[in-house]
């Protein structure tokens, strides 16, 4: 299903009989705005920037089944790299053939090889035994690809983390292929989820918290001796404009510093007042230009408006609403048009400094009407200036206070 800000719209096997089943867990988009839907035995369905379907892919036109003699195909995840190539995982396919990709002019190739491990006693790469199963998939700055294992789709895996690089020979990989366990510092080996974050680490949720992977040029000498939320089942992470971590689990949504080393916020359906509604989350997205934050649980989504907008590359106009804003006030004003970084100041008409504010970082900034010692300015017309972090940028507004 799919959801334009006003209506929905369905997609079934009904009205597009190609889909053959009506099973589809995973969506992933691309450039372009381009969505790739993974279906637990239809395969992988591509819809294109008008919401419209063109192209589906299962055992009929190139993907190998998971299930010998049905034709029945399980995609776990895709991702797309720089060059336009759609990597997509084949849950354990009869051939060696689980890890696909998907060309930009619509053909396929095969990453064929043993996936690290050596063949068997026949010189046979197999993707059933031992059991090895990629799922979803995420691409980090070089390029190289790392898999989750498991899920709440997936109770069985690889007993471990794999990453695939084909241009780089990364320390301790075998034609590409490398793998982390608990031997190499993974909180776990059962692998529920993976993000890249803004300065390019890799972190890793498992059933036993986070590893955090902060040089994935050489990953076995560089995961980090901390895990955050080591007492949970990560069941998805996303990383917002301002490189701070969402993370759902079995018991709420929590929200990380950058680092991960401090926990900003916990929410649960009793802390929310029953606006999440379950406190096992299952996915989590966001919509970087509004800020709002969606969840996905069993009982349906919830939504939170947020300051995590993506921001802007350069000042263009910046907009304070409300306008005229009343103080006191139960909600500061909005300073919407930042560049990443921006700090802010409130001055008066005259040039009086009145407030110097840090933003939050991304495109939206907040003032609370008050000085510097913290009471409420007086009724007057107040210049905000927005500076980007270097200093070379500057933004600016007016706005009027009417203090009550």
């Amino acid at each position: 299903m799919s959801f334009d800000g006003t209506a929905w719209r369905s997609y079934t096997a009904g009205q597009y009989p190609g889909l053959q089943y009506d099973e589809y867990y995973v969506v992933s988009t691309g450039p372009g705005n381009v969505k790739y839907i993974g279906g637990w035995g239809p395969g992988l369905v591509v819809v294109n920037a008008a919401n419209e379907i063109e192209r589906v892919l299962n055992t009929s036109n190139g993907l190998q089944p998971s299930v010998q003699l049905f034709p029945f195909v399980v995609v776990g995840g895709v991702a797309t790299d720089r060059s336009g190539i759609a990597w997509l995982t084949s849950r354990t396919p009869t051939g060696d053939t689980t890890l696909v990709k998907l060309n930009p002019g619509g053909s396929l190739d095969y990453v064929t090889g043993c996936m690290y491990e050596l063949p068997d006693t026949s010189g046979v790469c197999k993707t059933r035994s031992p059991l090895r199963i990629l799922a979803d998939v995420v691409i980090d700055d070089y390029g190289t690809k790392w898999f989750t294992n498991y899920g709440r789709f997936e109770t069985e895996g690889s007993s471990g983390l794999y990453y695939y690089n084909e241009t780089r020979n990364l320390p301790g990989t075998r034609g590409g292929w490398g793998k982390l366990t608990k031997l190499d510092g993974l909180s776990d080996n059962q692998v529920w989820s993976l993000a890249v974050d803004r300065f390019g680490d890799v972190w890793v949720g498992s059933n036993l918290g986070i590893s955090i992977i902060y040089s994935p040029t050489n990953p076995k000498a560089s995961i980090a001796p901390y895990r955050p939320l080591s007492d949970q089942i990560i069941q998805d992470i996303l990383v917002d404009p301002l490189n701070r971590k969402w993370v759902a689990t079995k018991r709420g949504v929590f929200l990380l510093s950058q680092d991960g080393t401090n926990v900003l916020e916990h929410y649960t359906v009793e802390n929310t007042g029953g606006r999440l509604l379950n406190d096992d989350v299952a996915s989590i997205a966001l919509d970087g230009k509004t800020g709002v934050v969606y969840f996905g649980t069993e009982k349906g989504l919830t939504s939170l408006s947020t300051p995590a907008v993506a921001p802007n590359r350069s000042f263009a106009e910046l907009k304070v609403y409300p306008n005229p804003y009343e103080i006191p006030a139960s909600a500061p004003v909005t300073v919407d048009g930042l560049v990443a970084g921006s700090s802010l100041k409130v001055f008066t008409v005259d040039g009086a400094l009145v407030r110097a504010v840090d933003s939050p970082g991304g495109r939206v900034g907040f003032w609370d009407g008050t000085d510097g010692r913290g009471a409420l300015v007086s009724s007057g017309v107040y210049v905000v200036v927005a500076y980007s972090e270097d200093g070379t940028e500057v933004g600016s507004a007016k706005i009027a206070v009417i203090r009550k």
